[in-house]
Formats: C-alpha cells, structure tokens, sequence
C-alpha cells in the first residue's frame, strides 16, 4: 500500500469535534406554546425519525472516507489476467548480482517472477537467460513448483545469453503464449517487436560501474618471461581514479593507477617473471557494484608428468613396459593392423579411443605418439613419435621384409644406453631406411633394427619389426629400451600451460591416463563436484578451479572479461505503468476515486435523513 498524500489524515482530527458538537447539542430546550394543533400534523408528516447517533455515525464515515479519498491510497494486489502459457526469461548473469537498496538484482527479478506466476492461469516454462541458457522448469500450471523452481535459481558470474534464451523461448512458447523477460536490461540484444514480448525491469535504470575487461597473459621466447595485457574500463558518467596490483601469488610486483575519463578504457603492457605453478592475477581495489569484476587471473601449469598416445591394435608388452615408466600418462587408441598397401590405397583403418568412440584424427595435446602397426593417418613433419613395424611418415618403401643375420648395437646413443641385445631373436625386419638426419643404432648385418631421427622440428624412434615376430619383449632389456625412448624422445619438452578461461567456456581438464576417467573438481566456492570425462563445463563462478585425478592435480583460472556484462546500466527500454498492469497483473488500484463516491453518497444519506426526504 502506498500513500500519496498523508498530510490528508490530519482531516482525520474533525472525527472528536464532530462528536463533541453532538454531545453539546443534544439537549432539548423546554418551550409552552398555546397548541399542539400544528405539532401534530409536521409529526404525523414525518414518517420516521432517524437517532441520533446514526446521524454522527454518518457523519464521521463521511469524514474518514473524505480523508482517506484525499490521502491517494492505492492497494497493490495480483489478479488474474493472463490465461493463456507463458515462457519467462529470469536473468542470472553476472550484472544481476549488483545490490541496490539492500537486495540483489537477481532477487528483485524472482519477486517479479513470482508475482507473474501468481497472477496466471495458465501454464508457464521457467528459462534462464544467462549464457548458457538453461531450462530450470518445463511447462506447468502448478504454481507451488515454479515457485520452487524460481526460487532455486543461483546467482552466476556467467555473461548474458539473452539472444540465445529467446531462441529456445520461442521455439517453446504457443501461438496465443507469451514471452516474459524478467532483466536488469544490461545487454544490447534487441528483440524484435511482437505482441507477444514483454519487458519486467529489475533493480535500477542506471549504475556505474568500473571493471577489468581483459586479461590476457602470453609466454615470450623466454620460457620465464611474460607478457600481460590488461584493459581497465570505466562505465559511468563522472571520472573515476583506479588503482590496479598486479600479483605473482601473493607478492604484489606492480601498481598501476590513474584516472579514467567517463565511459573510456586504458589498456597496459606489463613484462613480467613467474616460475611454473603460480598465478598471475590483477586486483582492482576498491569497492563497487559488482566484484567479479574486479579481479582477474591465468594460472601457470607445468606438466611434469609425459602425456602418451599409444595407438596399436593391442600389444601387451609394450604397455605393460610403458605403464611401468614413472611420470607419465598413457593413453590407447586402437584399430586394425595397417600395411603398405592400405598407405598407398589411402585406406588407413579408422580408429577408436579407450572409450571406443571413432576417432577421425589424432588430438594434438601428446608429448609422445607411438604407433605400433598402425599408419598415421597424415602426414606428421613436426612432433615427436616412435614408430613400430609401421614406416615413419612421410616414407615409402616397396622392398620386401628381409631376416636379420646378428644383431648389434651399432652407435651409441641414449636410446641404447645400458642395452644387451646379445642372443635376441627377430623373425624379419623391414628393408634399411637412409636419410637426412637418420641414424642406425642397432644393426642386424643386413638391416637395421633400430633408428633415430632428430632435426629442428622433427623427433623419433623407429623400430622396424613387429614385437611380436621376436623375442625381445621377453628380454630384461626391452623395458629399458622402451624407458629410454621414451625419455629421448620427451626430453627438455615439459609443456607449460597458461590456464585462463572465461565464465561458461569448457575446461579441458586433460585426463589422458584411463584410471582416472573421473575427477573431482573444486569450485571457487569452495562446492566439489565429480565430473566425467576431459571438459568441465560448469564454470560459472570466477576464480580458481582446482581439478583433482589419482594424486596429481591441475589448477585453471576463469574470469569475467566481458565489456558488455560490466557495464550494468539498462540498455533495455523502459516499461509504462500501464504495461506493467497489462504484462505482469501487479496493479496498483486507486482509492481516491471510489472513495469520493462514498464520501458524496453518506453526505446525501444524511441531508435526507436531516431534511426528512425518506
């Protein structure tokens, strides 16, 4: 209830001298007249004769209804005035956690929501219109469940979907139904008109607001050196002065500071060192509007441990010597056995993943791919790879596979470090390879056994006969051949990683060892969350994810940066107090009219009681 005008009660205080007035003269004054003659006849006129106290009841009403008529009261209640199915759209991005007047946005809209559901008749579909969009109710009529359902929304740090939300709005919604976006309107999307759309501001038309938009930190050639490139924006109509450190864990290595004009931006450069496993993080001080904004950060893994692709069509001997192999992660593709000929006919065989799903091509993010009777499937000039009875990329050979006649080793090399061969045994092995850079490291007199490669770009290990067509797998020298590869081939390549991502970006989280299919993940929060597979998608909350598998751990920064999500004034028109009567069933009734009505009529009522007209 609201009251326009309170100085109107004060007619209220006319209520005691009305009924003193009555007190005083009610009284009858004694007078002898000579005839009652004439008294007869006005009594016998008077058909009834109205109390007294009636009249001061009258009286008093007239006043109460004349004041509080005056006082422009108007009575917020919900009525029901749409029958027909609504989808409401219930904005959750970052911009709703703005507070103003002691109550959130986002708060401010599921009062709202509530009231729409309560002033329905008709079945409603809760969407929320962060990005990504999410279905938190389908259609229903039951309004204890929307409620429920409105009530469970949380607040994200996720940018705005409105563009996308409207799609599955209005792939859902009926003919006769209607959209209902309930927003602060910090966005730019603009839907189209229809009659169908309507518009429920939340929180207030205009805040300013002064945020870090971009965060990016990149490696320089110095594998200790960094670049980091920070924008800070101010979005609002007065200059503000900022102050910004910029942090490597908890040590504070510069401040930046300076005043902003309104609605600009300034844009800094900083080189900087950070050993890998620390964070990089910028903090703007000060207090605003909206926090996750002010602070940014990247994350500097170092992966220590090898991450291993072993494609074969089974062999187990050489994973059981590579699962012994401390530090490393292997992974298995299979397929069936490749030959030269299916090379040449370009019908290499299609591979499948420890999950068994087909896999077109082999991922990048390996350290090590080994094939072992499986063709690659492209041609590989970068990268480093160890290949088994299968002819390194790039290379053609016809020749028919020959018998070794004694196998020695024939360079020494850290592939052949501490290695016995003396007594192996090998059925056959392909025709020797010559080339630029290739090396013989094992000799069986007609052919090679063993060859490395190294140039600029390109590292491997070639190993020209099947394992199986030997006994070399049953010889204490293999696991150590195999460690020596693979510690050749991965040395001086520990792969560090820059982890920053934005608010409802997946994480690849990289879990290539199959014991670990699951992970538990930390939240910013402090929430842990079990998640399957190598992408985490719930990155709705700022801050730090920790990603937890056996007793290894990976750490990923996720940031706002979002020009549009910080800027938290409305860009959405402004809806009328007549719309909002027709769109939401909150009406505000007005009092002052009807109770003037009343205020006339008790008037009358007593002018004719007092005149005798009833």
């Amino acid at each position: 209830m609201t009251i326009g005008n309170s100085g109107a009660l004060f007619l209220l205080l006319l209520i005691p001298l009305i009924i003193l007035l009555h007190i005083l003269f009610r009284r009858m004054e004694s007078t002898k007249v000579s005839s009652l003659l004439i008294w007869e006849k006005v009594r016998k006129k008077r058909k009834y004769r109205i109390p007294s106290f009636l009249i001061l009841l009258l009286q008093i009403l007239t006043v109460t209804i004349l004041s509080l008529s005056l006082a422009d009261i108007k009575v917020p209640f919900t009525i029901p005035l749409r029958r027909e199915n609504s989808v409401l759209l219930i904005d959750n991005s970052a911009s709703m956690n703005v507070v103003e007047d002691g109550k959130s946005r986002l708060e401010d809209a599921k009062e709202k929501a509530i009231n729409v559901i309560r002033g329905s008749l008709g079945e409603a579909m809760i969407v929320t219109s962060s990005f990504p969009p999410k279905i938190v109710s389908s259609y229903s009529q039951n309004h204890d469940e929307l409620i429920d359902a409105i009530n469970s929304i949380e607040a994200t740090d996720l940018v705005n979907g409105i563009e996308e939300a409207m799609k599955i709005a209005s792939a859902s919604v009926t003919p006769e139904g209607s959209i209902i976006m309930i927003s602060d309107g910090a966005f730019d999307y603009l839907p189209s008109e229809t009659d169908n759309f309507k518009f429920i501001r939340a929180g207030k038309e205009y805040t300013g607001n002064t945020a870090l938009t971009d965060f990016y930190l990149r490696e320089k050639a110095n594998s200790k050196s960094y670049e980091l490139y920070l924008q800070i924006s101010n979005f609002s109509d007065e200059s503000v002065e900022f102050e910004a450190e910029i942090m490597t864990g908890n040590e504070i290595i510069e401040i930046l500071s300076g005043n902003l004009d309104p609605w600009s931006d300034t844009r800094e450069i900083i080189e900087l060192e950070a050993e890998p496993e620390s964070e990089i993080s910028a903090v703007l001080k000060g207090k605003d509007l909206l926090d996750s904004d002010n602070r940014a950060s990247a994350y500097i893994s170092s992966n220590s441990r090898k991450r291993i692709l072993l494609v074969t069509p089974g062999n187990f001997f050489l994973e059981k010597a590579l699962e012994s192999i401390p530090e490393i992660y292997l992974e298995r593709f299979s397929g069936m056995q490749g030959n030269d000929e299916s090379i040449a006919a370009n019908t290499v065989p299609m591979l499948y993943n420890s999950a068994g799903i087909p896999m077109q091509d082999i991922p990048d993010n390996f350290d090590l791919v080994i094939y072992d009777r499986i063709p690659p499937r492209k041609n590989n000039p970068n990268g480093r790879f160890m290949y088994i009875d299968i002819l390194p990329s790039g290379i053609r050979d016809e020749r028919d596979k020959v018998r070794p006649q004694a196998v020695a080793i024939s360079e020494r090399h850290p592939v052949t470090d501490s290695l016995d061969l003396s007594g192996i045994s090998i059925l056959q092995a392909r025709a020797p390879l010559a080339g630029p850079n290739i090396r013989e490291l094992v000799s069986g007199g007609n052919t090679g056994l063993l060859y490395a490669l190294e140039s600029r770009f390109l590292k491997f290990v070639y190993i020209p006969f099947d394992l199986t067509d030997s006994d070399l797998p049953l010889n204490s020298s293999f696991p150590v051949l195999i460690s020596n590869a693979v510690n050749w081939l991965t040395e001086g390549y520990a792969r560090k990683e820059i982890n920053q991502s934005g608010t409802g970006e997946p994480l690849s989280v990289g879990i290539p060892d199959p014991l670990y299919r699951t992970a538990n993940v930390t939240l910013p929060t402090g929430q842990k969350l079990t998640n399957e597979g190598n992408r985490f998608i719930e990155t709705v909350h700022t801050g730090l994810y920790k990603v937890e598998y056996g007793d290894d751990f990976q750490f990923f920064s996720v940031n706002l940066n979002n020009s549009d999500e910080s800027d938290i004034s409305s860009r959405f028109p402004e809806v009328t107090e007549e719309d909002r009567e027709e769109k939401t069933g909150e009406y505000k009734f007005p009092l002052m009219s009807l109770l003037l009505i009343l205020a006339l009529a008790a008037l009358s009522t007593e002018w004719m009681f007092q005149e005798a007209k009833w």
